[in-house]
């Protein structure tokens, strides 16, 4: 996360020189601890916690850590909505200036328990809006861009920007189960963005429909 926000700022033409004491915001998107019970509380008893294990596995210092090696004063926060996480970081970023990120790393525990709750495919294959469709697959990444609310954009390098129109965020409410996503409530959160900014040259489609 450190070194990918960083890149960020630099295909931006900015060195952490001119970065230190700016109000610039850190918004990381993440779900869950980030090592897990793997690396942390083992029942081994070899297996003791290290000097930094209690900052390597919490999500507030993930983003502290960009604020702290950069000298980024501006607001500074994990966000964890699951599958959404990274675009509801972005809906969040709303300072002149932010960095937004989002990484996921897959730790053997958490795996595991989604398997049992039966979330995952028992082909490893996705196979969205198809009968075949047995659960979903998890993958490892980590993106980051700079968010700059004053002209609208997400900026990807000095010459290049992706222009946002509008976001927009809610909950499903009452679904079918916890986890079960609400298709009605979803829709709705898509016709909220449409209403306000209707321009349509690709649809994309993302996990649950978060």
């Amino acid at each position: 996360l450190l070194e990918i926000s960083y890149a960020a700022f630099i295909a931006r033409g900015k060195h952490r020189s001119a970065l230190t004491n700016k109000l610039v915001g850190v918004y990381i998107g993440l779900f869950t601890i980030l090592l897990g019970g793997s690396s942390f509380g083992s029942s081994t008893e070899s297996a003791k916690p290290s000097l930094y294990d209690g900052t390597a596995n919490s999500v507030s210092i993930a983003s502290g850590r960009v604020s702290y090696v950069l000298g980024l004063t501006g607001p500074c926060f994990p966000v964890d909505s699951a599958c959404s996480a990274s675009l509801v970081a972005a809906h969040l970023a709303t300072c002149e200036e932010a960095c937004v990120a989002a990484g996921g790393v897959l730790e053997q525990d958490m795996y595991a328990a989604f398997s049992v709750a039966g979330m995952l495919s028992n082909r490893g294959r996705c196979h969205s809006f198809d009968s075949r469709a047995d659960g979903y697959c998890r993958g490892e990444g980590c993106v980051g861009f700079i968010c700059d609310s004053r002209c609208g954009a997400f900026l990807l390098s000095s010459h290049s920007k992706i222009s946002v129109l509008g976001t927009a965020v809610q909950q499903d409410g009452p679904s079918a189960s916890l986890t079960a996503p609400n298709g009605s409530s979803q829709r709705r959160l898509i016709e909220t963005v449409q209403d306000n900014d209707a321009i349509y040259r690709a649809l994309e489609a993302h996990g649950t429909g978060t």
